[in-house]
């Protein structure tokens, strides 16, 4: 049963919902855009395929990786602020390190370990957001909250993805990620605050079990 009983407005649903539309915008033109174009600049052409799948490989691994140990983790993290919203803040804050790593990538190295710091951050950051809306949503309203999740990212990725060839068609594309750093801080707030309330209930430990084995079961 969901902490809260009370009706949420419009208002909140679109505030609960806004940063996916930030993580959307962050994630399709970094993806299919931005790192295509970055790796023709910085390794030879015959390599360009092998290059791309070490670092699409190793980025998928923190993409599946971190998700259910952050959301696992932020069940048990207490504080006066909550347990989810700590841990978006700060990683929403600290992928930032990462888009400006590789917007200034100079070499293949800089560029592949400014992906991975996001898949990181960024992931982590998305696995304590998915966790909000059980937190704060009533339970009769949780179709209502899907249905304002996929507005956002359907429109979040189509933003990111035309901002990204209008620079593009201005020769300034690593700008790109300017402006996803901007987008991605600025959705965080509205959801912030519409998270307010979430993890005030301490939740029980159970019996410790390791994270593989939880999964199995």
């Amino acid at each position: 049963m969901s902490p809260s009983s009370a009706t949420l407005g419009w208002a909140r649903h679109a505030a609960l919902a806004s940063l996916w539309f930030g993580f959307n915008f962050h994630w399709l033109p970094i993806g299919f855009v931005l790192i295509e174009s970055q790796l023709r600049d910085l390794v030879p052409h015959d390599s360009y395929g092998t290059y791309l799948g070490l670092m699409v490989g190793a980025g998928a691994i923190f993409a599946v990786g971190v998700p259910p140990l952050v959301g696992q983790l932020s069940d048990y993290f207490n504080t006066p602020w909550g347990r989810r919203r700590p841990i978006i803040f700060a990683c929403t804050l600290l992928n930032l390190v990462g888009l400006g790593l590789m917007m200034t990538a100079r070499s293949y190295n800089q560029l592949f370990l400014g992906y991975l710091w996001i898949q990181l951050f960024a992931n982590a950051a998305g696995a304590a957001y998915s966790a909000v809306i059980p937190d704060v949503v009533p339970d009769r309203e949780f179709g209502r909250a899907s249905g304002n999740l996929a507005v956002m990212n359907m429109l979040g990725g189509l933003a990111g993805v035309l901002t990204t060839s209008v620079l593009a068609g201005a020769n300034r594309l690593r700008w790109a990620y300017v402006v996803i750093g901007a987008v991605t801080v600025l959705t965080m707030i509205p959801a912030l605050v519409a998270s307010r309330g979430e993890g005030m209930t301490r939740v029980a430990r159970g019996p410790r079990r390791p994270l593989l084995a939880t999964s199995a079961g």
